[in-house]
């Protein structure tokens, strides 16, 4: 009987100790520049994301000044970008500022922001360029990704050749476009599209496996954790090369049910291999990570740690270097 006493003690002095409030107050609002952009050498259009952090939230920021400098030279100033739509019933909580420079392998990239008295910067190195040697396409009418997909199940299944920056351990991520032009009604446009990719040995990197569902608690800790952005390291092929297969939706490739004579249509993929930081790779995994723990309900998860390498502010800003390869058709 003593024991239950003592458990029931406890645990009215627990629930009793969690139902104290802390007053958290500053004499001033805490305020700093916020700034995120995941830049390329591929383009010379490039965005940054800004925001006005604070205690109650994060602001968008309109009036900042935004310079871009190369190898410490001045070489562009931002401008805002006025969002195409405005809510009505809340606010926007990002800015957008687009700037035009050419960014190259080995350059120094530094970012400097000003709002009156807030500044904000952050110094990148871009790392060398790899290379994609080679593709190969087959057609696959049942691919493993788009199972009982309405649009259809079938793939271009795309066998890619990677040549490793030798001598140093890196870090990947694989991003395909693809162009559409039409010359007849004179229309084209880009898009970045999704593949399937986590049963590549490469690939699938930081994926795990799904584990059988039910209450067996091991399924708590290693249901599959995605890897949204197809990075992945050279572990597998340090120095040398390594042949990874995506499959692109059908969608994307399909030919007319009447061939075009004039051949006026247009299509291209284009397969970009980008070598990124270990900064980078790290960054985008913790979102990765952040998204996953969000989708699981219940699930036990470590602390989640977003990098950040802006000084004076938060944020993180990376630049990573392009190696592409084209594929293109005519229907």
């Amino acid at each position: 009987m003593k024991k239950h006493i003592l458990l029931f003690t406890t645990l009215t002095l627990l629930a009793s100790a969690c139902q104290n409030q802390l007053d958290l107050g500053f004499e001033h609002d805490p305020e700093c520049l916020v700034m995120n952009a995941l830049l390329n050498t591929n383009d010379e259009n490039h965005s940054v994301y800004m925001s006005l952090s604070r205690f109650e939230g994060t602001l968008e920021v309109e009036d900042a000044q935004l310079r871009c400098y190369i190898n410490g030279t001045a070489v562009a100033e931002a401008e805002y970008v006025a969002p195409s739509y405005k809510p009505s019933y809340y606010s926007l909580t990002n800015s957008q500022y687009r700037f035009t420079a050419r960014i190259r392998p080995g350059d120094e990239v530094r970012l400097e922001a000003t709002r009156g008295s807030l500044r904000a910067s952050a110094t990148v190195v871009v790392p060398q360029a790899a290379a994609i040697t080679a593709v190969d396409t087959t057609f696959v009418e049942k691919s493993p990704y788009f199972t009982n997909r309405e649009d259809g199940e079938g793939a271009l299944a795309c066998r890619l050749k990677l040549q490793d920056i030798p001598g140093q351990s890196n870090c990947y991520r694989l991003v395909t476009y693809y162009d559409y032009s039409n010359r007849f009604y004179d229309y084209t446009y880009r898009e970045k599209i999704g593949f399937g990719y986590l049963q590549d040995p490469i690939l699938k990197d930081r994926f795990v496996p799904e584990q059988k569902k039910g209450n067996d608690l091991a399924a708590l800790f290693f249901m599959s954790r995605p890897n949204s952005y197809c990075t992945f390291r050279d572990g597998d092929f340090a120095d040398g090369t390594a042949e990874v297969e995506i499959h692109i939706p059908e969608q994307y490739y399909n030919a007319p049910a009447e061939p075009d004579p004039d051949n006026r249509i247009t299509r291209k993929f284009e397969y970009v291999l980008l070598s990124i930081t270990q900064d980078e790779y790290d960054y985008l995994g913790q979102v990765d990570k952040s998204l996953n723990a969000s989708s699981h309900l219940g699930r036990l998860e470590e602390p989640i740690r977003i990098p950040t390498n802006v000084e004076g502010g938060l944020g993180f800003v990376s630049v990573a270097s392009a190696a592409t390869l084209s594929l293109t058709y005519d229907d």
